[in-house]
C-alpha cells in the first residue's frame, strides 16, 4: 500500500474487527504412513475440539515429501481468546491420536558414509599394519 494512502485514506484494521483468528499446526510423519488416514486424522481431533469454529471447517492438507516426514498442515478457526490454547491442545491431541494409531513423527535423520582415505584397506580390524619407514 504506498504512503500516500495512509495518509489520505481510512485505513481499517481487520483484525480487530473480527473476534475470530485462523490458526495452523504443522507435523510431519514417517514415510510409509498413509496419507489419506493422516489428513482425516488430524483434521477429527479439530473438529471434536470445543473451541475449534465448525464454520468454516477445519482444513487438512498434505503439504510434500519433507526430507524426514511426509509434511501436513492443519488450518482451523477459533476465538481470538482462545487461539494459543486451542492450538496447544490440537497438537497434543495430534500427537495422542498419532499414537493409537501407531503413527510415528519422525525426527531429522542424516546417513553418513565415511571412507578410508588413508589407502589402508585391511578388512581385519585385528591385522597389525605394516611398519613404515620413518
Amino acid at each position: 500500500m504506498p504512503n500516500s494512502n495512509l495518509i489520505s485514506n481510512d485505513l481499517i484494521n481487520w483484525t480487530l474487527s473480527d473476534s475470530r483468528k485462523r490458526m495452523e499446526v504443522k507435523v510431519g510423519v514417517a514415510y510409509g504412513s498413509d496419507p489419506n488416514i493422516v489428513l482425516k486424522l488430524i483434521e477429527r481431533v479439530a473438529l471434536d475440539h470445543p473451541h475449534v469454529e465448525q464454520n468454516p471447517p477445519p482444513r487438512a492438507l498434505f503439504e510434500g515429501f519433507g526430507d524426514s516426514s511426509l509434511d501436513f498442515r492443519l488450518l482451523f478457526w477459533v476465538n481470538f481468546e482462545f487461539g494459543l490454547s486451542a492450538k496447544s491442545d490440537v497438537a497434543v491431541g495430534i500427537y495422542n491420536t498419532f499414537a493409537e494409531h501407531n503413527i510415528e513423527i519422525p525426527f531429522p535423520q542424516i546417513d553418513l558414509h565415511v571412507k578410508d582415505i588413508s589407502g589402508n584397506r585391511s578388512k581385519n580390524k585385528n591385522e597389525q599394519m605394516p611398519d613404515t619407514p620413518d
